[in-house]
């Protein structure tokens, strides 16, 4: 059998040039391909949706009811004060009141009756600065001489000026702690008063 003695082959300049270019070749492959698919990979980027604004809404206020007229604070004021019905006349700084008493035992109790009202009415009315002088006047049913008819008339009337109430102590005129017989205790401080003829007979009987 023939032997051949097995030789190296010498690479030549140009085989080197050939691996060279070819390493080059895969190094560039390796280092520059990850970038290039990166930069073609799609980039997502992350938006932010702007703040809500949160407008500040001051609270509506109510609204405000209308102030009542003085003459309707006067009206409310003594239908509070006195039970029953009432007739209120507001005439510039004079308040005049009048209220019905139909049912009364005797006439030291009506007038004991429209004492107490006054001051229940005085005390509060002359709170209000316009208010210069009332008037308080009951009325009750009178029969006549035959004892036939009945007609409704004002029984007294007491007035009080702003002045002459301004020294008097309401808080200590309480009539509800006295006698009925009391009563004189208003008409004698009173600015004015007013009786019914039958009225004053009536408190000369009862005597």
């Amino acid at each position: 059998m023939g032997q051949t003695n097995g030789k190296k082959r010498k690479l030549g300049v140009k085989g080197i040039v050939i691996l060279a270019s070819i390493g080059g070749l895969v190094v560039f492959f390796v280092m520059v391909l990850p970038f290039v698919l990166i930069l073609r990979s799609p980039i997502q980027v992350e938006t932010k949706s702007p703040p809500r604004r949160t407008v500040e809404t001051k609270p509506k206020r109510a609204p405000q009811p209308e102030p009542i007229p003085f003459e309707r604070r006067v009206e409310q004021e003594v239908d509070r004060a006195i039970p029953g019905p009432v007739t209120v006349k507001v005439d510039g700084g004079m308040v005049k009141v009048v209220y019905s008493k139909k049912s009364i035992w005797n006439t030291t109790a009506l007038l004991w009756d429209v004492a107490r009202n006054t001051c229940k009415v005085c005390k509060i009315l002359f709170e209000h600065p316009e208010v210069q002088s009332v008037w308080i006047s009951v009325t009750t049913l009178f029969t006549d001489k035959d004892g036939l008819n009945q007609r409704e008339e004002v029984a007294a009337t007491i007035v009080f000026t702003r002045e002459t109430a301004s020294k008097v102590s309401w808080r200590k005129l309480q009539l509800d702690t006295v006698p009925m017989n009391a009563y004189h205790l208003v008409f004698d401080v009173a600015d004015d008063y007013y009786l019914h003829p039958v009225v004053v007979r009536g408190l000369a009987s009862e005597k």
